[in-house]
């Protein structure tokens, strides 16, 4: 959806911000986390916390700030964290009136320097506007300067990020149309033009890479640095501009280069001690072997040489980190979602800031709504924390559409025991191998797993993450886990985390890399085709199209033998939508007659998964972009009570789940691909269907 706003409509500033409790909704409750804290709607947009390189959040006056969306008024608005109920409390003071930017934020004792900006490369009302924000200690409130915000481009960019170097310029850089840009003022009102960074690669990034800034200390001399990807070399560059030269002059370093080495995540954070300015990047490789390192830590060090440590190798499948110096401590802590890429947990690991080196695996759990988290886009502060300000972590839970954060009180001792399983089966399987992966609270735990009722596997016994149970019977099964900490034997985890699921035999696959296979009825008319494409690494996949011609459609039509319980899983690619508010089917399921009785599809526009079962409709957390593939499974178990349980997962996450009194699972008969439609064009990909019963 395209959002039309004006720069001036912007201009009106409450002067005396009244702090406002946010009436949750009743769904939401801030102490249902499993870990950390559930947060408020963000909805209409769709992971408000991010982009990677950016900061939300500030720490000023004895408490925490955050560049929160407020649902209620669809704008940006600054809130405050209770620490005590750990409720984020809304102020009337607008950040930006457009839902969808996405800012970056900087405290300078009493002001606040903001630019915010929205994606679109080529529309001016996506244009990036700077604020600067004055703090009140009496009234312990924000207000807008006068004449601002003042717009520093005519377009949009996937990020833009800011800093302030020692003569109070104010930098800003961004990337557009393959140039890494800078731009700078001293007063936040007259802008200069954007220029290309004169440095090496600067010119031919791709439209995919980004760029950050950050103020240091450079062997004794102050400065700021620009920080870049450079997917197409291969290479992530530093550039640095002393404070005491031209604007123009600034010097380049390719940092690290080679085949697969850059990705367009990076976080920047700077900190100064008595030895001089340290500089700690988080950055995500491109690579993709098991054992590759997928999350580096790069570290500049006050004498200006680079270092690199791993936080994480590909098979973790860490995402979006995020780099926290604790400056009392001198710890570096990372925070990443993982697993990649649609969102799951928030994961902290720690590694001392002289010497960073980070230990194997995923870290400990910081935030988790529940099982179903779909938590991704980590926002932190720009400054050092220390036992004073504590540790604050906001992220997107994006099947909820909410927020959610963590804190961490720097100055406790205390420690808190969690299991988590991260990754395994649940509802309707076919498969008889069950492989789980689990993580802790704490980074220094160990593991003990059973399978309840499973002979030998029934008494807990110690594992690692991931383990594999195979050549399992078919019914329900129930695996557990449990952590332990060897060096707190007295600390116990408050009870088991478990996992159910029930396997079916498989009566039905399809991968599609032979063509069609003769079970299956095609019904075509009009212009409606299926067609079967050669895609890398996937073999053969299936296409249904249709240009919404009158009298037009494709399906394919498989019959049905149920056994009281049905599940349907494929990998799932919708290549085009329609226009308007209609939708794409992905399965749909009928009867002898050929009439529906359910079906599951895709909405136009927004992406998101619904099932349809009888007259119930039921909105899932699962949402699934144009042109991306997306494992989606649907599944029904019938009960005595006449009730049926349904559940949509999407990968391994479980977006929906609920019994339905309206559907009889008796009386599907078939199963139904492509969609019997006329009214709209659209193209759906599938691979790797199966069918159990």
């Amino acid at each position: 959806m395209k959002v039309n706003w004006h720069w001036w409509a912007v201009l009106v500033v409450v002067v005396v911000a009244v702090p406002v409790i946010l009436a949750l909704r009743p769904d939401i409750d801030p102490f249902s986390a499993e870990a950390g804290f559930a947060g408020e709607s963000f909805a209409p947009a769709a992971a408000p916390s991010g982009d990677k390189p950016q900061s939300k959040l500030w720490y000023h006056d004895g408490r925490w700030w955050g560049n929160l969306l407020d649902a209620d008024s669809a704008t940006v608005m600054i809130h405050e964290l209770d620490e005590k109920s750990q409720r984020w409390i809304r102020h009337d003071v607008v950040i930006d009136e457009r839902p969808r930017s996405h800012s970056d934020v900087l405290a300078m004792g009493d002001s606040l320097l903001v630019v915010s900006m929205g994606l679109d490369p080529s529309d001016a009302n996506h244009r990036a506007l700077f604020s600067r924000f004055s703090y009140d200690r009496d009234t312990q409130t924000y207000s807008r300067d006068p004449d601002f915000p003042v717009a520093i481009t005519f377009h949009g960019a996937e990020t833009i990020v800011l800093a302030q170097d020692t003569k109070d310029i104010i930098w800003v850089t961004y990337v557009h149309e393959g140039q890494v840009l800078i731009t700078s003022s001293a007063d936040g009102l007259e802008w200069a033009a954007p220029e290309l960074l004169p440095v090496d690669l600067a010119d031919n990034v791709s439209i995919d890479d980004i760029s950050s800034i950050v103020a240091f200390e450079d062997r004794g001399r102050d400065a700021v640095g620009v920080f870049f990807s450079n997917q197409n070399e291969g290479a992530f560059v530093f550039a640095v501009h002393l404070d005491r030269d031209p604007a123009d002059e600034w010097r380049g370093q390719t940092v690290l280069q080679g085949t697969k080495i850059a990705d367009d995540h990076i976080n920047l954070k700077s900190f100064t001690d008595s030895r001089g300015g340290h500089i700690f990047v988080a950055v995500k490789t491109s690579l993709s072997a098991p054992q590759d390192p997928l999350l580096l830590l790069l570290h500049r060090s006050p004498e200006g040489s680079w270092s690199t440590s791993t936080i994480g190798t590909v098979e973790n499948q860490q995402t979006r980190p995020a780099v926290v110096i604790d400056s009392e401590h001198r710890q570096v802590h990372v925070f990443a979602s993982a697993p990649c890429c649609s969102g799951g947990f928030i994961f902290r690991k720690s590694t001392s800031l002289d010497s960073p080196d980070f230990e194997p695996g995923l870290g400990e759990v910081f935030i988790a709504v529940d099982s179903g988290s779909r938590l991704n886009n980590v926002t932190t502060a720009k400054h050092p924390v220390d036992s004073t300000t504590g540790l604050v972590v906001v992220a997107s839970d994006v099947g909820r559409q909410q927020y959610a954060h963590g804190f961490l009180p720097l100055d406790s001792g205390s420690i808190d025991l969690d299991a988590f399983i991260i990754g395994g089966p649940s509802g309707l399987v076919t498969s008889t191998v069950a492989r789980f992966s689990f993580a802790a609270t704490s980074a220094a735990a160990t593991f003990e797993c059973r399978l309840v009722g499973e002979g030998a596997y029934d008494r807990f016994s110690p594992c690692q993450s991931p383990v594999t149970y195979s050549d399992l019977s078919s019914g329900e099964h129930r695996f557990e886990v449990r952590a332990l900490d060897p060096s707190h034997p007295d600390v116990i985890d408050s009870g088991p985390a478990s996992r159910r699921w029930h396997i079916v035999g498989q009566t039905f696959a399809d991968s599609f890399d032979e063509g069609l296979l003769p079970t299956w009825r095609v019904e075509s008319r009009g212009t409606a085709s299926l067609t079967f494409g050669d895609e890398p690494r996937r073999g053969q996949v299936a296409t249904f199209a249709s240009d919404g011609s009158p009298r037009t459609f494709v399906t394919s039509s498989l019959d049905l033998d149920l056994k009281n319980a049905l599940t349907v899983k494929s990998d799932v690619r919708v290549d085009r939508e329609g226009e308007g508010p209609g939708h794409v089917r992905i399965f749909t399921f009928v009867n002898l007659d050929g009439e529906k009785l359910g079906y599951l599809y895709r909405q136009n526009g927004s992406g998101r998964l619904w099932l349809q079962v009888g007259e119930t409709r039921l909105r899932t957390s699962g949402t699934l972009e144009v042109g991306q593939w997306g494992e989606v499974e649907a599944s029904f178990v019938g009960s005595p009570s006449g009730l049926t349980l349904v559940e949509v997962k999407y990968g391994e996450l479980s977006v929906v789940s609920e019994e339905v009194s309206d559907f009889d699972l008796d009386r599907i008969a078939a199963l139904e691909l492509g969609y019997r439609t006329t009214a709209q064009s659209y193209s759906i990909s599938l691979d790797e269907l199966s069918v159990g019963s």
